[in-house]
């Protein structure tokens, strides 16, 4: 008898670690799925690399923009800088949301974005690293591309750049979301 009373009590211990994890799990999808999305643009204006960002709206900011040539990546832009999150007070994490293309000088070819998390010294290693985030798109489409992304620690900083598929010069503007969590 005592030999099933252990079992059914290690039984009991196992149903609620799996309870908790399930519950930790639902609190993650529901913080993911209602949750202020913030949109942002290039601060006006910009401060070093401590303000890069800020909120869209109908002063204070611009569409970030990047001029890239073909076959070759652009430079890097800094999108967030050390003091643009949190937004909200006491949050302490962000993870990329949503992207949104507002103008494509060139329209007849396909564009390729990379965000990079980090100090502009670590992005090399990065990229040998696949440490990145890819957004492939065609101006043909512009719409607002969902971005997922790690949860990123409150004041770092991203960095993005552009390439495209045709000759020439082409400048893209864009504007990015986050969302962010305790």
């Amino acid at each position: 008898m005592i030999g099933d009373n252990d079992n059914l009590s290690n039984e009991i211990s196992d149903i609620n670690t799996d309870l908790t994890s399930i519950s930790s799990k639902v609190d993650i999808l529901e913080a993911d799925t209602f949750n202020h999305v913030k949109w942002l643009g290039q601060a006006i204006p910009p401060v070093g690399e401590v303000t890069r960002a800020a909120q869209h709206g109908p002063t204070g900011t611009n569409v970030f923009g990047i001029a890239t040539g073909s076959g070759a990546w652009s430079t890097w832009l800094q999108i967030l800088g050390s003091g643009d999150t949190p937004i909200i007070t006491g949050k302490s994490y962000f993870a990329l949301d949503s992207f949104v293309p507002e103008s494509c000088s060139v329209t007849a070819a396909t564009y390729i974005v990379q965000i990079v998390s980090g100090e502009s010294s670590g992005i090399a290693a990065k990229l040998a690293a696949n440490d990145y985030t890819t957004l492939t798109f065609h101006p043909s489409v512009l719409s607002v591309f969902p971005l997922k992304s790690i949860k990123y620690p409150a004041g770092t900083k991203l960095w993005a750049r552009a390439g495209y598929d045709a000759s020439g010069v082409a400048i893209l503007g864009f504007l990015y979301s986050i969302k962010e969590y305790d």
